[in-house]
């Protein structure tokens, strides 16, 4: 009975792949950084506050809080308490 060799770089290679694809479908299943781009988008397709604040608490974001990230945010019709979320 013949038994299959394995040799050490094989195995460290391997598991470097699998560490490289658990990164890559871990970020494309968490996508993209949420703004106030995104957020307007959101309303704009009509989406609920229930909604539209899930997504803000569930992932990674990053606004523009200064005044004229804000004023454009009202001006798009974003709620307060998206807007708060």
């Amino acid at each position: 009975m013949r038994t299959a060799r394995v040799s050490s770089t094989g195995i460290i290679a391997c598991c470097c792949v699998a560490v490289l694809l658990l990164f890559t479908f871990t970020a494309a299943i968490a996508g993209d950084t949420l703004n106030n781009e995104s957020v307007i988008e959101m309303v704009k397709l009509g989406l609920g506050e229930p909604v539209i604040i899930k997504k803000i608490n569930s992932g990674p974001v990053a606004f523009d809080t200064g005044i004229s990230g804000l004023k454009s945010l009202k001006a798009a019709g974003v709620s307060d308490a998206i807007i708060e979320a």
